[in-house]
């Protein structure tokens, strides 16, 4: 259950931005004062205790357990007796960077990425823009649904790529996203703060469900021998993604609308959706050939 743990884990890191957000605005006076220093000096204490209490709960499983528990990384399940599929492939990293498959699954994490900073980054004024009449607890609640469906999609896709494989899971993923895009356009054309809400919910899905597929997917493509090596291959697209929300400030500072990152954000999908269709596991045939 390769999917379902990553989700889990992942789901603390999304939660965690909306606790966050929640306990600085709480602490966080109007009138400019530092009393919000305690409450974030509280957190990091509670942070490392957390972190010091996990030391003595983990453990190195045995050769049966860790045999068990290599499950289906990215194959269908019909029952519990059913063993799961082996890695396609065993491989460094070195060898991995040589591999299209590799490559194309990069660009496609990179781009939905770069769409879920976009949404991030101009959720709270998309959010305000529409809700004019609105107050600043339920714009920020709002916004808050981007965390919180955040959390809960990495869990939900792990749970579907262990049962359904990454063709399936990618596909959901990029639909939750093309859907939040349309909606939050629809949003900003006719002013339902309605559709804003269904846009984030679907939007923060869609982000942090596709956090959940590259762990099962790279130990499912290149094997468990060079998987914590291959694996940090992939968060290294911030480099460049992180870059997404300054353009879409960039955008709305040239058009004063956020229809343009909109916009360029249902692109992104569309090109993530084509490329994704290229995405193979090493030694599976295309389709055409497959014909």
């Amino acid at each position: 259950m390769q999917g379902v743990a990553s989700g889990t884990l992942l789901a603390g890191f999304g939660m965690s931005s909306f606790i966050a957000g929640k306990l600085f605005a709480a602490l966080a006076p109007a009138d400019g004062s530092r009393a919000w220093a305690s409450g974030l000096r509280l957190l990091a204490v509670l942070a490392l205790a957390v972190l010091v209490l996990g030391i003595f709960v983990m453990r190195t499983p045995g050769p049966g357990e860790a045999a068990a528990a290599a499950g289906d990384a990215g194959g269908k399940s019909s029952s519990k007796k059913k063993k799961g599929r082996e890695p396609a492939s065993d491989i460094p990293a070195t060898e991995m960077i040589k591999k299209g498959s590799f490559w194309l699954f990069y660009i496609w994490v990179a781009l939905l990425t770069a769409s879920g900073l976009m949404l991030v980054s101009q959720a709270s004024g998309i959010a305000a823009e529409v809700g004019t009449k609105l107050s600043g607890n339920t714009i920020a609640t709002a916004v808050g649904m981007i965390s919180i469906l955040n959390a809960a999609g990495r869990i939900v896709t792990g749970t579907v790529y262990d049962r359904f494989g990454y063709r399936i899971t990618m596909l959901m993923v990029m639909l939750s996203f093309g859907f939040a895009a349309v909606m939050m356009i629809l949003a900003v054309k006719t002013g339902i703060f309605a559709l804003v809400v269904i846009g984030f919910i679907a939007g923060g899905f869609g982000y942090g469900g596709n956090a959940s597929i590259s762990p099962p997917l790279i130990l499912d493509f290149y094997g468990r021998t060079w998987y914590s090596t291959n694996f940090a291959l992939i968060p290294t697209n911030a480099l460049f993604t992180s870059f997404a929300s300054v353009l879409a400030g960039r955008m709305y500072d040239q058009t004063h609308s956020y229809l343009g990152s909109l916009f360029l954000l249902l692109g992104a999908i569309v090109l993530s959706a084509l490329i994704s269709f290229m995405i193979r596991r090493p030694g599976e045939k295309s389709r055409l050939s497959a014909r």
